[in-house]
């Protein structure tokens, strides 16, 4: 049987390529959860977008009774940008997404 997995973050850029925007999305295992990993690898995954690809906006989504993750990620600098309501289906129930997002030049100059 294979550990658990420690972290995943990823960052999809939204096509078409002259929107220079990206998407976030990160999955951390049970036993690595609380531990500040997760906010590190968001911040180093949006400093890659913001520095080297020069990306002007990226954004994300997490379900609003998920109180951690949006803490991860308003640390990481992204910022409350709504509620999409019932828009997330898993199994049976529907979910709201918060929506966050961050904008090149706001983050590059905040400080870190």
């Amino acid at each position: 049987m294979a550990p658990p997995s420690l972290r995943t973050a990823r960052l999809w850029l939204t096509p078409p390529q002259a929107q220079q925007a990206g998407h976030i999305g990160y999955w951390l295992g049970a036993p690595y959860r609380g531990q500040g990993y997760m906010r590190e690898a968001t911040e180093a995954v949006l400093r890659y977008g913001f520095e080297d690809l020069a990306l002007q906006r990226i954004h994300t989504a997490c379900f609003a009774a998920n109180a951690a993750s949006a803490r991860v990620l308003e640390g990481a600098g992204l910022q409350p940008e709504g509620c999409r309501r019932r828009a997330f289906r898993k199994g049976d129930t529907f979910h709201d997404l918060l929506l966050f997002g961050a904008l090149r030049e706001q983050w590059l100059a905040e400080p870190r």
